[in-house]
């Protein structure tokens, strides 16, 4: 994989995110951070039509004019201020468009994205996070054995790249394996997901399950100023989410914590004194892996 592919690549996840962001936004009719996400993604754009319009085939299946005239469409519907056909552009056109381009760069051969320098340096930020959070013997049970990703995926765990581009994974093996994230669209899940959560009266949430983490991001971007403790039992998981999962959004948070609950005894205590003010919520896919 050159570096231009994968800078592409890499930039298209970003412009995805911002897509699904700005159509969660528009279509729960909170149009300022809708057109916020909406500005991000315009300027975002920019080098991606930069780079393809040095390298014509960098764009596989559409033309940078495709984009550009689609950009004009949104930004048209923009101007009216008509934000149902915003978000319809995005989520009908420009989406599925991007989504393409993801999997034929998916396809090519030599296709892999993995870091074990990227690996490592996040094995190392997650130990300084539980030490911070919890304690430094939550870090030491966790690293007690330095594990390849290879080998934690033969424990039974598959990782795959979602359509998006984000990598999900799934828990078991043949008919009995559980997807912990979807494989299609994992922002819009994600977004989802956290804003059934999210309650006006409560300032503190405790989520069971931290999976890859992505629900727990878009919680943390949905209600700036709460905290949030994230419990997760399951060993292999936390550190898979090191090697696949983009994770610099927990490392430099101050507002979530993160609980290694090896014992499965730190939930259970937490939540014999939860208060009024507090939100117990639980992500299901990975409370199902946990079992």
């Amino acid at each position: 994989m050159t570096e231009a592919t994968n800078e592409l690549f890499v930039r298209n996840i970003g412009l995805l995110k911002l897509a699904d962001k700005a159509v969660y936004f528009f279509r729960i009719q909170e149009n300022e951070k809708a057109l916020e996400h909406l500005s991000e993604l315009t300027e975002d754009l920019k080098p991606v039509l930069a780079l393809s319009e040095i390298n014509k085939d960098m764009l596989p299946g559409i033309s940078p004019d495709e984009l550009t005239d689609m950009l004009s469409k949104i930004l048209e519907a923009a101007r009216k201020e008509d934000y149902v056909l915003i978000a319809d552009l995005i989520e009908i056109e420009f989406i599925p468009l991007i989504c393409a381009v993801q999997k034929k760069l998916m396809s090519e051969k030599d296709f892999d994205t993995f870091s074990v320098e990227g690996f490592k340096k996040q094995c190392i930020q997650m130990a300084a996070k539980l030490k911070n959070d919890q304690s430094e013997e939550a870090a030491a049970r966790l690293f007690k054995a330095a594990l390849s990703p290879d080998e934690l995926l033969e424990k039974g765990y598959r990782a795959e790249f979602s359509a998006c581009g984000l990598m999900t994974v799934a828990a078991g093996n043949g008919d009995n394996a559980v997807y912990i994230h979807t494989n299609g669209r994992i922002v819009r899940e994600a977004e989802l997901l956290a804003g059934s959560w999210v309650k006006d009266n409560k300032d503190t949430y405790i989520v069971n399950g931290f999976g890859f983490g992505y629900h727990v991001e878009a919680l943390t971007e949905m209600v700036p100023e709460a905290e949030i403790v994230v419990y997760e039992s399951n060993d292999t998981m936390l550190k898979l989410a090191c090697a696949f999962a983009p994770l610099s959004w927990l490392f430099t948070s101050a507002k979530v914590k993160l609980i290694y609950d090896y014992d499965k005894k730190h939930l259970a205590k937490r939540l014999e004194k939860l208060a009024a003010n507090e939100q117990y919520v639980v992500h299901k896919p990975s409370q199902r892996a946990n079992q």
